[in-house]
Formats: structure tokens, C-alpha cells, sequence
């Protein structure tokens, strides 16, 4: 078997502050530091030194070393099929991502074709997810969501190699014609999101010699501006008012019960009658007359803190 393992951690000298690694006194001690292991894999740039931690066992170490002698076992001498899963394996492993089971190397290999033109747009995303550790929870989730709902069951049976501008065209045809059936609709913001997940990861994939084009690019999609703030001045509010009254004046006051619910159609009529602006901001005045009206809340605190030092709604919740 190629390689040898090590146990190694991430001590420093406190005089030098350099890392001890393998020559820290404490490596004895069960416990401290982690067993990895090392070896040179053949590439199509040459030999590589694959060198990962695994875990505080040894035996975890010499499992994954023994998978890797097993996954460039697969070329049969063959060195420029080794190449190719070396490459595959250093894609893999160098941000961290797991290694590919024999299994998903002999399945690319299949056919005779080379690695590069095996693998599909629904196998893909998942690769690249997979090596994504430096992503922060919120992104990880739409990413995530993305390729669930939308990118592996509209383009999942596509050829990597093959995907076109026309395949991304009916996905979001797609989209826009099932919105009607949709109890929240996809927004053109939402649309956005979408292509610029697979963009990146055709990115990479570009990066990788998987692509020599990135499609996503070319994809021409509604656009998502962003509403503009517009203050509710005394004439807006005089004139929202209005609008309300007049509703109100208009509508039957009959409940599904038959008595007038006058409370209800009022808020029913508020929630109806349309802004000047979907993103409408308080003056001083209204934000302060809202506060003393929400003082016997129990999430006072929390109108005061977003009122006064405007953290968003995600940032304010996530507060112990």
C-alpha cells in the first residue's frame, strides 16, 4: 500500500510560535492531536502530495489511506486513467470534501469515457456542494434548497458537458408558468438566486477542465431590483387613510357568521389598500408613538433595540 500515516497537532513552541506537529511531547497521551496520513497520487500535472488529518484513531487513518490505494487501484496501470482519478481525488479533498467511493470513480470511468464526460448537472451540484465548508449557514441553505427543488429534477438527466442555454431558458420557464400554482411564487429575486448557484458551481467546474464555458452567464432573467424606501409623509398617510375609508364605506360589514365584524374588515382593508412603495419608513414621530404603544409587549425590547440601532429582522431574532 502507498503511503504511511502520521499523529500530529496543533501545538505551538512558545517561543518560536511554529506549529510542533509531530514532534509535540503530548502525542503520547491518548487523546491529543489527530492520526492522518500521506501519500503522492499521480495527476495530469504531475505527482501530488495528498496529506489529510482524519481523526484522534489510527484506524480511521488507515481506512481512508487504504480507500485511496483502492480508488487509484481502478486505472489498472493504466496512467492516464490514473491521472484522471487523481485529479478527481485532489478536486475533492482539497477544500476539505470527502473522498469518492469506488463505486463513483468506476461509474464515471464507465464505458471507457473519461471522467470529465460521465457526470450529469444533477450529480455535479452535489460534488460541489459537498467541498463548500467555508459558506456561511444562510447561504448553505439556499444552495442547498436550490439544487433540491430546482436544479437536479429540471436538469438533472443533462450531461455536464452538454448543458446549453436553452436547458436554463425552460427551467425558468418552468418556474413562471407553475407560479400560479405556487402558495408563495418564485420572485424574480428568488430566480436570481437560483442561476447564480448553478453559476458558481459551473464555475468550479470550469476551474476543474469539466467546462470551457459557463452557460448560467447567459441566461437573461426578469429583474430583481429592490423597492425603493419612501417615508410616510403627512400627506401619504392622509391619502392612505382615505383610501382605507372609502373601502371600508364600500364593503359589506357581514361576517361568514352574519354579524358585522367592523375590527376585521378594517384590517382586512389595511392589508389591501397598496402603499406607495412596498418598503415604507417610519418618521421619528410614528417610531416613537409605535415604541410607547408596545411597552407592555413582550418583545419591546426587541422593537426598541431595531429601532434605534437598525439590525435586520434575522440579525434581531437570532439574539439570545
Amino acid at each position: 500500500m502507498r503511503g504511511f500515516t502520521f499523529k500530529r497537532c496543533g501545538c505551538r513552541d512558545p517561543q518560536t510560535r511554529r506549529q510542533l506537529g509531530a514532534a509535540c511531547p503530548r502525542l503520547k497521551n491518548a487523546g491529543h492531536g489527530k492520526y492522518g496520513y500521506a501519500l503522492l497520487i499521480p495527476t495530469s500535472h504531475g505527482e501530488w502530495k495528498l496529506k489529510r488529518d482524519v481523526s484522534d484513531r489510527k484506524r480511521d487513518a488507515v481506512r481512508e489511506l487504504g480507500l485511496v490505494n483502492e480508488l487509484l487501484e481502478v486505472a489498472a496501470g493504466d496512467d492516464r486513467v490514473a491521472a484522471l482519478i487523481g485529479d478527481l481525488v485532489r478536486d475533492k479533498t482539497r477544500r476539505g470534501g470527502r473522498l469518492p467511493t469506488t463505486a463513483e470513480v468506476e461509474r464515471r470511468l464507465g464505458a471507457g469515457r473519461a471522467l470529465d464526460r460521465s457526470i450529469t448537472v444533477g450529480e455535479w451540484p452535489d460534488e460541489w456542494f459537498t467541498g463548500k465548508r467555508d459558506l456561511r449557514a444562510t447561504t448553505r441553505r439556499y444552495y442547498a434548497s436550490n439544487i433540491r427543488l430546482y436544479l437536479r429534477p429540471q436538469l438533472g438527466e443533462v450531461p455536464l458537458d452538454r448543458l446549453r442555454v436553452s436547458h436554463l431558458d425552460a427551467l425558468f420557464s418552468w418556474i413562471e408558468q407553475t407560479n400560479s400554482a405556487r402558495r408563495r411564487p418564485i420572485s424574480p429575486s428568488t430566480m436570481q438566486r437560483i442561476r447564480g448557484t448553478l453559476r458558481s458551481s459551473l464555475s468550479d467546474a470550469m476551474r476543474q477542465g469539466l467546462l470551457s464555458r459557463n452557460v448560467a452567464k447567459d441566461v437573461r432573467l426578469p429583474s430583481a431590483r429592490r423597492a425603493k424606501p419612501v417615508v410616510w409623509t403627512t400627506a401619504r398617510v392622509a391619502a392612505f387613510e382615505k383610501a382605507c375609508a372609502e373601502r371600508i364605506d364600500k364593503a359589506p360589514r357581514r361576517t361568514r357568521t352574519g354579524r358585522a365584524s367592523k375590527a376585521g374588515l378594517t384590517l382586512e382593508v389595511w392589508r389591501a389598500v397598496p402603499r406607495p412603495s412596498p418598503v415604507m419608513v417610519w418618521t421619528p414621530d410614528q417610531t416613537s408613538r409605535f415604541l410607547a404603544s408596545a411597552r407592555r409587549d413582550r418583545l419591546s425590547a426587541l422593537y426598541h433595540l431595531i429601532a434605534h440601532r437598525g439590525l435586520r429582522r434575522g440579525e434581531a431574532i437570532g439574539l439570545p
